[in-house]
């Protein structure tokens, strides 16, 4: 598809219900409206203001360890963290970088999500999240985050040891 978005443009930004078995499901477990900034050949950035309203996958069960396996989650109304984010994926990276400020537009950080490269849709991106991910503070300090996300994916069979090995 090589459809095109306009800055200012909105577009939907989806997370389907995907696992290595090649199982593609319509089931969405995510969904955020944000605001196009770039869309070229080289790279998409996307904005999502602090407080947005948003679709998020919530746990049946209170005690139940994110991320949750299919039949473990519904899909409810929420609001997008407290972080004004710019979304910047380049073309064919399998991550999205995420340039993060607080509603004062104070500066908090990097994220870095690893994720399957960007799948257009006539309504916006899906994207395919990798469950493991980086903090990168202001002072360029980094650290991982969500490994035991990652190890749950893996036994959920959501993701395969060879995708997660390659993730790392």
């Amino acid at each position: 598809m090589a459809l095109r978005f306009s800055p200012g443009q909105h577009i939907l930004d989806r997370g389907p219900h995907v696992d290595d078995s090649g199982g593609f499901s319509p089931v969405i477990c995510d969904v955020r409206p944000m605001t196009v900034v770039q869309d070229s050949a080289e790279r998409v950035a996307l904005f999502l203001a602090a407080g947005t309203p948003t679709l998020m996958s919530r746990p049946r069960e209170a005690s139940q360890p994110k991320p949750w396996g299919p039949g473990e989650w519904d899909l409810v109304p929420s609001a997008w963290s407290r972080w004004n984010t710019l979304f910047n994926h380049e073309r064919g990276e399998w991550r999205a970088t995420w340039v993060m400020w607080a509603p004062n537009w104070d500066f908090v950080g990097w994220y870095v999500n690893l994720q399957e490269p960007l799948w257009r849709t006539r309504w916006g991106f899906d994207i395919r999240d990798l469950q493991l991910d980086i903090l990168v503070a202001p002072d360029r300090t980094w650290r991982w985050k969500d490994e035991d996300d990652l190890a749950r994916s893996i036994e959920c069979g959501l993701i395969n040891e060879d995708r997660a090995a390659a993730t790392r």
